[in-house]
């Protein structure tokens, strides 16, 4: 059985974001798109609401880890207005590194995603990496 289409479009988006790929990630997420970043650390932490403020927040994690910040798509499944892929984030900063799998769920409608969850393995070994 061929892969529901969300999940190609999930796993493209993953591809995208790797490749800091904004322009074609821009087609993926609703302009509203909000994203909650769990943790208190100053760089990702908490609601980003619009897709700009999304994209901003993802520069942020670009410059604080010196473009080595990467999620390393292990698996997705979908249905039609919900996706939830497991993945690995995977950086360097200032001596350290961090290889944490994570789950980000995803709100789907009309083809665009509208809202993503992310939820680390361990929201304290996070932001003590981040802080």
């Amino acid at each position: 059985m061929p892969a529901h289409p969300n999940v190609e479009m999930i796993t493209r988006g993953f591809g995208y974001f790797n490749a800091a790929d904004m322009a074609s990630l821009a087609e993926l997420l609703d302009e509203n798109v909000s994203q909650h970043m769990a943790g208190s650390n100053p760089v990702f932490s908490g609601d980003h609401h619009g897709r700009d403020n999304v994209f901003a927040m993802y520069g942020r994690l670009g410059e604080a880890s010196g473009g080595t910040m990467r999620a390393e798509l292990e698996h997705v499944w979908a249905n039609d207005d919900t996706a939830i892929a497991i993945y690995r984030a995977v950086a360097e900063r200032e001596g350290k590194r961090i290889d944490m799998r994570n789950a980000l769920v995803f709100s789907i409608s009309n083809g665009k995603v509208t809202k993503l969850v992310d939820i680390p393995d361990d929201a304290d070994e996070q932001d003590a990496f981040w802080g």
